[in-house]
């Protein structure tokens, strides 16, 4: 058994996700010449975009930031996709949760892998970064590993939350949608925090979104994530994970009566 935290996932129910994600993937870019390198343009056309109005606003050098907004841009897709898409995980997948006995768990994966196989679609932007010399290699490079398996297991949870209280009460979704959007201003992606005075670094302090940045960003840039990094993500993780066993036990057993 592969244990992540308080909810257990067998081997086999991973690479039933895995092999189920793939194909939905495969699908969406069927007929298509360039297939998941789309994602790779579209992000490259987007850091670009968003680069060269940054360092117009601020009176930055593109090259200075783009590294940073690189990274930024890359896993706040992969977070927002994990809340977004997690709104819709059993809804999307009514017709098996209403006539299988197939554990939620392997439709949670289903969507996991689906964001994390763009997500390394997406990554290979970097690449030209570090062979430019933008961005640098050091021994704190390789915290990413870590980081990126902190990051991914808790869009486990926040999927399986999110799909499970979304199907129960369909307008939460677009509140969460819209609450995710104005986040995204308010969490330094492509803003540096240092930016923030200090008597409103609150903004930076309590928001959440800013340290599953900072745990694979830091790594990334040659730098080793402060220890109050980790701590506050594994202490949400903890949390989230207590969450999404309480809301299973209360909403899984009704579910296919919602979706």
């Amino acid at each position: 058994m592969l244990i992540t935290s308080p909810i257990a996932v067998t081997l086999s129910d991973l690479r039933t996700s895995f092999a189920w994600s793939a194909f939905d993937l495969k699908m969406s870019y069927r007929r298509t010449k360039l297939g998941p390198l789309w994602e790779t343009l579209n992000i490259s056309i987007f850091i670009c975009s968003i680069g060269f109005v940054t360092s117009a606003l601020f009176g930055r050098d593109f090259l200075e930031i783009v590294g940073a907004l690189s990274i930024g841009l890359i896993f706040w897709t992969a977070l927002s996709s994990s809340i977004n898409q997690g709104c819709t995980t059993f809804i999307s997948n009514s017709n098996f949760v209403k006539s299988s006995a197939l554990g939620k768990e392997i439709l949670i994966g289903r969507t996991l892998f689906s964001i994390y196989i763009k997500l390394f679609h997406q990554i290979v932007v970097l690449l030209p970064l570090y062979i430019f010399g933008v961005l640098s290699f050091s021994n704190s490079t390789f915290l990413v590993v870590p980081g990126i398996i902190l990051f991914a297991i808790n869009s486990f949870w926040v999927i399986g939350l999110l799909g499970l209280v979304c199907s129960r009460i369909r307008d939460l979704r677009m509140v969460i949608e819209n609450l995710t959007r104005l986040l995204f201003f308010v969490t330094p992606v492509f803003w540096s925090p240092e930016m923030v005075p200090a008597h409103k670094r609150f903004i930076i302090d309590f928001n959440p979104f800013y340290y599953f940045i900072e745990v694979v960003r830091s790594p990334l840039l040659g730098k080793a994530p402060e220890t109050q990094v980790y701590v506050v993500v594994l202490a949400i993780t903890a949390v989230g994970f207590a969450t999404y066993k309480f809301a299973k036990h209360k909403l899984q057993r009704d579910l296919a009566f919602y979706v």
